[in-house]
């Protein structure tokens, strides 16, 4: 029985490393881990945050 694994990005000082991070968490097993992140909690000032470069 898998879990329902919140992932929690608050205010991170490095976004391309949490983002980074994010996707790993999520793909990286192809959801075969219960560990893996099930739910992105973002906190409501970083969702409308500026493009970085690269983006």
């Amino acid at each position: 029985m898998g879990g329902n694994n919140p992932l929690i990005v608050d205010d991170p000082r490095d976004v391309d490393a949490a983002v980074h991070l994010t996707i790993q968490s999520a793909f990286i097993t192809a959801g075969q881990r219960c560990t893996c992140a099930r739910r992105l909690l973002v906190r409501r000032a970083r969702r409308a945050m500026p493009s970085s470069p690269g983006w």
